[in-house]
């Protein structure tokens, strides 16, 4: 179950990083795929190591930001983070607009942490071909290589007071 995965990741994180374990939570909106990553980040921050969680537009963001002249950071600075956090995770991929720039952006990051072999964790509201499509082929291929898919194949637990 995603259930079981999750807590055994962030209790067995050590081997993850160690593995460079990527891992997909894919399923519909409310199925509790942040809920799940956000609990394993915190755990992951207690036992002492690194974690950030960042939504998919919002980590484009912060690479576009360092293109402004008066930008305080510089593009490889923002890259060095995001590749030297033991665990990443991103939230909400494939919920932009899907252009290349953002492909672009998206598997720079993904590589650096695949050839670095760093845990990540992505969540995705698409299934395996709308997130490869998204993605696109490079990306996916790495994800999958290091890889574990997790189906929230359930219906959304919001609004069921």
């Amino acid at each position: 179950s995603c259930l079981r995965y999750a807590v055994g990741f962030a209790a067995d994180f050590d081997q993850h990083f160690a593995d460079g374990t990527t891992a997909v939570f894919s399923g519909l909106p409310g199925t509790g795929k942040s809920h799940l990553a956000t609990a394993i980040c915190q755990s992951v921050i207690k036992s002492g190591a690194t974690a950030m969680y960042a939504n998919a537009l919002d980590l484009i963001r912060m690479v576009r930001s360092t293109w402004r002249r008066d930008a305080e950071t510089t593009e490889s600075q923002v890259m060095a983070t995001l590749a030297d956090v033991d665990l990443l995770v991103i939230d909400e991929v494939g919920a932009q607009y899907g252009t290349e720039g953002e492909q672009v952006i998206l598997f720079d990051v993904i590589n650096r942490r695949y050839q670095e072999q760093r845990p990540m964790i992505l969540l995705t509201n698409h299934g395996k071909e709308g997130f490869k499509q998204y993605l696109g082929d490079r990306a996916f291929d790495r994800l999958r290589e290091a890889g574990k898919w997790l189906a929230f194949d359930w219906p959304s637990y919001r609004g069921r007071a």
